[in-house]
C-alpha cells in the first residue's frame, strides 16, 4: 500500500511542470488580451483554458475508470 502511495506522488510531480506551464499561460495569455499587448485577441485565452479544462475532465474520468475496476 506504501508503494502505491509513492507512485501516486511521483506521477504527480513529473505531471506537475506541465500544468504549472498550461495554467501560467492561461493566466499570461488572459492577462495580453484584456490589455491588448502584442496583437493577441480573447480566442487564445479561451482555447488554452478548453485544453486545462478537458485535460482535467480526461483525469476525472480515467480516475473514475479506475476506481470503478477495483
Amino acid at each position: 500500500m506504501k508503494n502505491m502511495k509513492n507512485k501516486k506522488i511521483v506521477l504527480l510531480l513529473l505531471q506537475l511542470p506541465l500544468i504549472l506551464v498550461m495554467i501560467v499561460s492561461f493566466l499570461a495569455s488572459l492577462y495580453l488580451a484584456i490589455v491588448g499587448l502584442m496583437g493577441i485577441g480573447f480566442a487564445t485565452p479561451i482555447i488554452l483554458g478548453l485544453i486545462i479544462v478537458l485535460y482535467f475532465y480526461g483525469r476525472y474520468l480515467e480516475k473514475k475508470r479506475r476506481d470503478d475496476f477495483f
